[in-house]
């Protein structure tokens, strides 16, 4: 196992009450690899603004390894810790996105995202699969504020499903985009309508509304007699003349 790990540092080994875990750094691409046992389980950034750093950490502190060891090892608070383990304990969703969040990367200032949403379309237009490095070369040389592209990484999904959006032309404002946007995300939503109810929502939506029906004005009494009255002698005049 050895010479499979070379070029990695043992961050993270065995003993007798963690008999499994270990984990070693890649220094070079920034990476953490998780062993259980000879198996590799993952690899995370070395990054602890990282969601996937912190269900690593929350995992091992679930799965028994020493807290302390875990505070010594990869510098994390320990309540925020704790905290990780608990949502991730609790089996819900959006517990464990909001103790994954934390308070937000304070770094990403209103001044950068405003940079973002303006530099994004043309860099993701120009290269789609490196935007990313370049736009946070931008941010550090005109922010000087150093980036990891997993903390950027969800603000890029929202600008990217933003532009998908108004590329469709289907909504008519940012609004309309930003729901669109979330409803295609792999986001927990709050609760789904029965089949049965949506259909017939459905189809009263198709319906178009009634059209108001043009009235109809019947002529008063009085006329239809004076009417009569009018054609009676220009019946006997003809019948004469016959």
């Amino acid at each position: 196992m050895s010479d499979f790990l070379n070029g990695l540092q043992a961050i993270l080994g065995t003993n007798k009450k963690n008999p499994m875990f270990a984990v070693y750094r890649d220094a070079q691409k920034g990476e953490l690899h998780v062993y259980y046992g000879f198996e590799l389980l993952e690899v995370v950034p070395d990054d602890k603004s990282a969601p996937r750093f912190k269900l690593m950490v929350a995992q091992l502190y679930n799965a028994g390894v020493k807290g302390l060891t875990l505070i010594e090892v990869f510098g994390v608070d320990p309540k925020s810790m704790r905290k990780w383990g608990r949502a991730l304990k609790s089996g819900d969703p959006e517990t464990l996105v909001k103790a994954l969040q934390g308070r937000g990367n304070r770094r990403i200032t209103p001044e950068i995202k405003a940079y973002l949403r303006r530099r994004f379309p043309i860099l993701y237009a120009e290269n789609p699969r490196n935007y990313s490095s370049r736009m946070r070369r931008e941010i550090a040389k005109i922010f000087d504020v150093k980036l990891s592209g997993e903390g950027l990484r969800p603000l890029f999904h929202e600008l990217k499903a933003q532009l998908n959006c108004n590329q469709s032309g289907l909504p008519e404002n940012e609004k309309d985009c930003e729901q669109t946007a979330t409803s295609n995300d792999d986001v927990p939503q709050p609760f789904t309508l029965p089949q049965s109810t949506t259909s017939s929502t459905a189809d009263a939506a198709d319906d178009p509304p009634d059209a108001p029906q043009p009235s109809r004005i019947s002529p008063a009494p009085d006329s239809i007699q004076a009417l009569r009255k009018a054609e009676q002698p220009s019946a006997k005049k003809g019948a004469s003349a016959v």
